[in-house]
């Protein structure tokens, strides 16, 4: 009770930035109730007030201690608000977060964590931005050709659209 006022706060991003402030987090995460889990996930999933062009979530994931923020949200937050939330302030981050070497920990954890219908659209981002920005309909072309749409592979999305192959083999290579 004497936690939550201090960490729900618009200085909750600078808070889990912390070594200990992380811990404090954590734990208003595991030991809070939903109302007070959905506040801080969407304290911290709100874009960075200062530049405007990058969000909280992203920088917590590569952070060494922070990152285990992002991943007692996954364990702890379940209700359909705070899901939509992450899966938004993730989305056109996820290729870089998986190369880097402390936010693997965190996609690795964001496809087990959540449904493969949340997913989908993220994992359309390692096949390059012509399948990520058309998620939506590019799984609703792999369910029309009888593919699974929930696990976009990368011979499903070169079956759909053949004519982008060299593009995306490069950038899968890349």
């Amino acid at each position: 009770e004497e936690l939550m006022p201090l960490v729900a706060t618009d200085k909750a991003q600078e808070i889990a930035l912390q070594h200990d402030g992380s811990r404090l987090v954590q734990s208003a995460i595991q030991f809070g109730n939903d109302e007070e889990r959905k506040k801080i996930v969407e304290l911290l999933c709100a874009p960075k007030q200062e530049s405007g062009n990058s969000n909280t979530i992203v920088e917590l994931s590569k952070s060494q201690y922070a990152h285990f923020v992002v991943l007692k949200i996954f364990k702890y937050c379940h209700d359909k608000t705070s899901l939509q939330l992450m899966v938004t302030a993730l989305k056109g981050h996820i290729s870089k977060l998986a190369v880097h070497a402390t936010a693997s920990r965190v996609v690795e954890s964001l496809f087990d964590a959540l449904s493969p219908q949340l997913t989908a659209p993220l994992k359309q981002e390692f096949y390059g931005p012509h399948f990520s920005l058309f998620a939506t309909d590019t799984l609703q072309q792999l369910k029309e050709k009888k593919l699974n749409p929930n696990h976009p592979t990368l011979a499903a999305n070169l079956e759909i659209a053949p004519d982008k192959k060299e593009i995306t083999l490069d950038f899968v290579r890349n």
